[in-house]
């Protein structure tokens, strides 16, 4: 076969150009893929494109087909196999180009990347909807790094808002439907076990069923541990904006939890999460959407607080 038949079966200069001289070298067929990439790219934007975008994709299939029957034959004296080697290597990547694939993410490294970004965290806000008796919603600041947090917890069924203030072994609260109430206190561990797991990981042992709380380490997804699950599968599900944060969804289907279901969504650029649902999403158990990574939170401890539970009359601080 001629030079001037591969030049009237590609219909294209590609295949004469770098079949000319009889030796197909490295540098002249990256010219001519480059050359083709060009001459693809101006003929999608010139063409004629349907609803549904099928012209551009027809251009861009043809433009790769070119290019992969001139690359699919050796030429040089002795160096066929070696040519046609290196032709199949670049006709992966041209005809890869052309029908629009793109490669395959490993879920597991992304959730990896998440981890190490959640182990620097050391403050943030959560939004916390369950479905827990009728219905409830808590907001919560989370300053690790000073032992602190403050959230509100809003009730659906009775209705009613109660705020608190906690640390590593106290718990403050009071009802806020209305002001200048005394606070009530309890000496309690572990209330910022959220704060540990941006420390220590995610605890297989923690990972139950009861509903997302302010004081559990489960409102945050455990990315490890999904990575390193072989039970796990971990599905892209496409992109979402989140509070104005560029996100991507991901679905995780783990038989060995007691609810296999979850969704995460993880910002593209911080790879934070930024969205995080328990169960199924037409009827989730729980939702939590994060914000506020590294703000700085001006969370004090009440003045005084009274203990009930242990008889004392008053804590002053």
């Amino acid at each position: 076969m001629t030079p001037q038949d591969l030049h009237v079966l590609s219909g294209k200069r590609c295949a004469f150009s770098c079949g000319q001289r009889g030796d197909v070298k490295l540098w002249r067929v990256e010219r001519c893929v480059s050359r083709e990439f060009r001459r693809a790219s101006k003929a999608q934007d010139s063409a004629a494109v349907a609803g549904d975008g099928t012209a551009r994709d027809s251009v861009r299939r043809g433009a790769g087909g070119r290019c992969t029957l001139m690359l699919g034959i050796g030429f040089s004296r002795g160096g066929g196999l070696r040519n046609q080697a290196l032709g199949v290597a670049v006709v992966f990547a041209v005809s890869c180009f052309a029908s629009g694939c793109k490669p395959a993410v490993d879920g597991r490294k992304i959730f990896l990347q998440s981890e190490a970004e959640l182990n620097k965290v050391r403050s943030f806000r959560a939004h916390i909807v369950t479905g827990e008796d009728g219905g409830m919603a808590t907001d919560v600041q989370y300053q690790c790094d000073k032992g602190i947090a403050h959230y509100l917890e809003t009730k659906e069924n009775p209705a009613g808002k109660t705020e608190f203030i906690a640390t590593e072994t106290l718990l403050f609260h009071r009802s806020a439907d209305a002001l200048d109430l005394m606070w009530n206190a309890e000496h309690r561990p572990a209330n910022l076990r959220p704060c540990g797991r941006l420390l220590n990981g995610p605890d297989p042992k923690k990972m139950g069923v009861r509903y997302f709380s302010a004081d559990q380490e489960r409102i945050l997804p455990p990315f490890s541990l999904y990575a390193h699950e072989d039970a796990a599968t971990i599905t892209p599900m496409g992109n979402e904006v989140v509070d104005g944060v560029s996100s991507e969804i991901w679905k995780v289907e783990d038989k060995a939890l007691t609810i296999p279901l979850h969704t995460v969504w993880i910002g593209t650029i911080d790879r934070l999460p930024t969205k995080y649902v328990e169960g199924d999403l037409a009827k989730p158990r729980g939702t939590v959407t994060f914000s506020g990574y590294g703000e700085q939170f001006d969370i004090q401890l009440p003045r005084g607080a009274l203990f009930p539970k242990e008889g004392a009359p008053e804590l002053l601080r």
